[in-house]
């Protein structure tokens, strides 16, 4: 296992854990791990960044852009989704980044369509007293 990468058995059980703490039965949940600031010269660089700890602690994954979203109406292995933005060709080739595994990020929009006039529960919201006892 790559060092800082948790394995799929742990968020597993961190999903589990926040989905049981939160009793969400018909709202959705939605939490997104941010996006970089940019540095105010205008050049395409940004601060170092991290992806928002609900997000970074629901994936495992330091995803600068990705969303990762929850329907308990949901009862197959699809509750929790994972959508993550589409690495380009100079992202590779300038920073190095990996594309990572998720549906594309395009896909939450239609997503979120198919689930209109249900109550969303965006981040940032605290999952901390759904997790507070939990050290993992």
């Amino acid at each position: 296992m790559k060092p800082g990468v948790l394995n799929s058995r742990c968020i597993a059980e961190r999903r589990a854990r926040v989905a049981g703490a939160l009793e969400l039965f018909d709202e959705i949940l939605v939490v997104g791990a941010g996006e970089p600031v940019p540095l105010p010269e205008g050049t395409d660089q940004t601060y170092p960044s991290r992806a928002h700890s609900e997000y970074s602690y629901l994936t495992g994954v330091d995803s600068p852009g990705g969303v990762i979203a929850f329907d308990p109406k949901n009862r197959s292995r699809e509750r929790w989704v994972s959508f993550v933005p589409d690495v380009t060709k100079a992202e590779r080739t300038w920073e190095g980044r990996i594309q990572q595994s998720g549906k594309s990020l395009s896909a939450l929009e239609p997503w979120l369509t198919a689930r209109r006039g249900r109550v969303p529960r965006i981040s940032p919201i605290s999952i901390k007293p759904a997790v507070s006892s939990v050290a993992a």
